[in-house]
């Protein structure tokens, strides 16, 4: 006789072949909220539901109609940001873009020139702008360690995509003053007295 556990787990092994099946990975769009595998299974089969729901009828505004106002996407970022994520997963579209995919390789700080770092700074944000990415730092940081940084940064993270009317801000601070390019030029660095 099989324990609860071990038919929780078969439980999420068909669930799992079912979005195979279908082409769709859900961790794509979905992270455990815990380690409850009964917990997980219900998320999955809700998630398993709204894919065969949307495969019959694609259209949101209809399936809004029918009470299916929010895809069960985890972590969730807002209704209209959960909805593009969902149909493009379900639709086999990238959710998430990489900077240089996107907008070309960035030239190595080494080869470039103080002028041309500050030109090719604002070039890089501009493009970053056009996606609805915001890149949020001290303004008196020079331009030559925040193109670094970024460039560090984008190398490292991809960005979801989201709708025109959503801003994704981007962090160069790490919150961790020791190890923050900005502090000789944050106020709050400067005043970090090596405690904690």
């Amino acid at each position: 006789m099989q324990t609860t556990d071990a038919k929780d787990r078969q439980e999420q092994c068909d669930l799992m072949a079912e979005f195979e099946r279908f082409g769709l990975d859900p961790a794509r769009v979905w992270e455990p909220a815990s380690e409850d595998v009964a917990q997980q299974n219900r998320q999955l089969r809700s998630l398993l539901d709204w894919v065969l729901i949307y495969r019959r009828l694609p259209d949101r505004k209809e399936l809004e109609k029918c009470g299916y106002l929010f895809p069960p996407v985890w972590p969730g970022s807002g209704p209209d940001e959960d909805w593009l994520r969902f149909e493009r997963w379900v639709r086999g579209k990238p959710a998430t873009w990489w900077y240089e995919t996107e907008c070309g390789p960035l030239p190595d700080s080494d080869s470039l020139t103080d002028i041309q770092i500050a030109v090719e700074l604002e070039k890089v944000k501009e493009s970053l702008a056009q996606r609805g990415v915001v890149v949020d730092l001290n303004p008196d940081v020079p331009a030559r360690p925040v193109y670094e940084a970024l460039c560090r940064e984008l190398k490292r993270q991809d960005f979801e995509i989201t709708g025109p009317a959503t801003q994704c801000h981007l962090l160069l601070c790490s919150g961790y003053c020791p190890d923050c390019f900005q502090r000789p030029w944050c106020e709050v660095g400067l005043e970090w007295d090596g405690e904690g």
